[in-house]
C-alpha cells in the first residue's frame, strides 16, 4: 500500500474526519503532497473503495455502535456521524445492514438493562391493596 494512502487512512480514522459532513479531501491531499484527484485515484486502487465509500462505511459502523449503546434518536445519531438528513441516513443504513436503524436497535440485545425497552403501560400489572 502506498505510504500516502496509509497516512490518509490513519488521519481519517484517528482524527474523526469521517464524522464531518464533508470529508476534507483537499486538505488530506495537501497533507500528503498530492492533488485531490491523484489522491482519489491511488486511494481507490490501494483501498479498493473510494474515499467517500470508505468514510461512509466508517460513519455507518459508528452509527451502529451508537444505536446499540445509546438512547439517542435516529436523527441525533445521523447528525453525530456527519449525515445531515435522517432520511438519507436511514436509506444508507438499510442498504448496508438490511434493516432500518430503528429495527436494528430493537433487534439488538443490550447488556445494559437501561437500554431494554420498558413494558408498555397496558401490560403493567397492578397490585391491589389488601
Amino acid at each position: 500500500m502506498d505510504r500516502r494512502v496509509a497516512q490518509v487512512l490513519g488521519k481519517i480514522g484517528s482524527e474523526g474526519l469521517y464524522l464531518r459532513p464533508r470529508l476534507p479531501v483537499i486538505d488530506l491531499a495537501r497533507d500528503v503532497g498530492l492533488s485531490p484527484s491523484r489522491l482519489a485515484h491511488i486511494f481507490k486502487i490501494d483501498a479498493g473503495v473510494s474515499l467517500g465509500q470508505f468514510a461512509r462505511a466508517l460513519r455507518l459502523d459508528r452509527a451502529k455502535e451508537l444505536l446499540e449503546s445509546t438512547h439517542l434518536s435516529v436523527k441525533e445519531i445521523a447528525g453525530k456521524v456527519g449525515i445531515c438528513h435522517a432520511s438519507h441516513f436511514v436509506h444508507q443504513f438499510q442498504k448496508v445492514y438490511g434493516v432500518p436503524p430503528g429495527s436494528h436497535r430493537r433487534r439488538t440485545p443490550s447488556l445494559d438493562p437501561r437500554m431494554r425497552a420498558s413494558p408498555s403501560v397496558g401490560s403493567r400489572r397492578t397490585i391491589k391493596a389488601a
